[in-house]
């Protein structure tokens, strides 16, 4: 609601007129705009942005003070935090088409994650994906593709989601509310070195 001291159009008018236009005072100056609402959907760089920050915000959390203080020497450097420095670096390896490491300096491991078993159920229209991985080589994260075709190449477009698993053996992740038609899942694993793996392991369900 607006609300008017003098008319509307005055210098002293505040507030939300039609849901349209904005009448505010910042710092003892008089603004008035109209309000903007973007038609445009978000591109797929901006989706993928958004995808990785959601799984690099939660690691950041978890992780030691150790790890923490990988990234004092970037941060010390651009003159930032260390978790502005652990999320840039990553971003810019995002970017590059490089999954992330938690430390810094990103050291190569020598291997790439292993898959043992990849199998999908279905209870309605979720459908849930279960990961078995081997002891050895263990995956810092896996980058799920799915899609309603086969065959479907990997890329940016296909990706819904970074999924950080548990240390057990077997990890379970579902996909919500979909609608009716066959999905395709590529599941790719990658260590903390960033390396994903070459192997991909495909799955497929229908959701009637």
């Amino acid at each position: 609601m607006v609300k008017v001291k003098s008319p509307l159009f005055s210098l002293d008018a505040s507030g939300t007129f039609a849901k349209d236009f904005n009448y505010s005072v910042c710092r003892g100056r008089h603004y008035f705009r109209q309000n903007r609402i973007g038609g445009d959907s978000p591109s797929i760089a901006q989706i993928q942005a958004q995808t990785m920050m959601a799984f690099l915000i939660p690691q950041w959390r978890s992780f030691s003070d150790a790890t923490h203080s990988t990234w004092a020497s970037p941060a010390e450097a651009g003159n930032f935090s260390s978790f502005n420095a652990y999320v840039q670096t990553n971003m810019l390896r995002w970017v590059a088409r490089q999954t992330p490491g938690p430390v810094f300096p990103v050291v190569d491991l020598g291997y790439t994650a292993a898959i043992q078993g990849f199998w999908l159920t279905r209870s309605g229209s979720d459908i849930t994906l279960i990961v078995q991985r081997w002891a050895t080589n263990v995956p810092w994260g896996y980058l799920i593709h799915r899609s309603l075709g086969w065959p479907f190449p990997r890329n940016d477009s296909h990706l819904i989601h970074i999924w950080r698993p548990t240390p057990a053996s077997f990890n379970y992740w579902t996909d919500y509310n979909l609608s009716p038609g066959t999905y395709y899942y590529i599941l790719f694993g990658f260590t903390t070195d960033g390396k994903v793996a070459v192997n991909s392991t495909v799955a497929w369900l229908t959701v009637p």
